[in-house]
């Protein structure tokens, strides 16, 4: 039991260290948004530090899965160590015990959700902007009317933005 009181430890420790570093990694993508948004920065290093505290945060998250299941593995045992108590030291070995857990193996397996109980959202569809084709002469083609219609100006620095959209890509203002 002292070795997964140890992993235990250790894996929140982890944790812990972890969340620390994460916090730096978000303080840093948020400075290098503004940087970007003012244009202090190319797109490069914006996209850089986006990576940095995605990697940051998978990190994070594979720690946290971990020691959630060090955790359902130590009460999983400690279940089955009373259960086996129980069963050595009384008669009615049926009954769970009201100072234990009280739970055996099967019963925690049963009231753990199952994956087919969750649905997942259903994916969105992209929006795709329709492409200005020149004829040559100078004039654009159709295409122009599509764009006109699926597209706003930005009532801060004027670009065309999609007509649905609630924040500009270039400027960052609200619509």
């Amino acid at each position: 039991m002292s070795s997964r009181v140890d992993t235990l430890s250790t894996l929140t420790e982890k944790l812990k260290q972890t969340i620390n570093e994460i916090q730096d990694q978000y303080e840093s993508f948020i400075d290098s948004n503004q940087l970007y948004k003012q244009g202090k920065i190319n797109e490069r290093e914006f996209f850089a530090s986006i990576g940095d505290y995605l990697i940051a945060s998978s990190a994070m998250n594979f720690i946290t899965v971990q020691t959630i299941f060090e955790i359902r593995s130590m009460v999983e045992k400690k279940a089955s160590t009373n259960n086996q108590t129980e069963r050595l030291s009384s008669p009615s070995a049926a009954a769970p015990s009201q100072g234990g857990i009280g739970i055996s193996r099967s019963t925690a397996e049963s009231q753990m959700p199952r994956a087919d109980q969750f649905s997942l959202p259903k994916p969105q569809q992209p929006t795709f902007k329709a492409l200005q084709t020149h004829d040559g002469q100078g004039s654009v083609n159709s295409s122009e009317n599509v764009q006109k219609k699926t597209t706003k100006d930005c009532t801060v620095c004027g670009k065309a933005i999609p007509k649905q959209a609630k924040f500009c890509s270039r400027c960052g203002n609200s619509q």
